[in-house]
């Protein structure tokens, strides 16, 4: 490293405090599409007070289970190796 030559790593920080409004949503069941799960169902902490930093990441992302889950749960589809969003 030279002189007057600093590394800086990104942190990011998350203030639980600002996301109190999100705890009511978190813990709210959600239909998702063909019932696939929610990401964040799918992660365990250690913690519970870590569970709502995960959400206000995570949110309501699903997870399927391939590729022909997600078009046939979503308005997208696939035309030979594009995909097609349909408005």
């Amino acid at each position: 490293m030279k002189a007057g030559h600093k590394d800086f790593d990104i942190l990011a920080f998350l203030v639980q405090e600002k996301q109190a409004g999100l705890v009511q949503k978190m813990s709210q069941p959600v239909q998702t599409p063909e019932g696939v799960p929610r990401l964040f169902d799918l992660v365990t902490v250690r913690d519970e007070k870590l569970r709502l930093a995960f959400y206000s990441q995570l949110g309501n992302t699903v997870v399927a289970k391939n590729l022909d889950q997600v078009c046939s749960a979503s308005l997208i589809t696939t035309v030979g190796s594009m995909f097609v969003e349909a408005v």
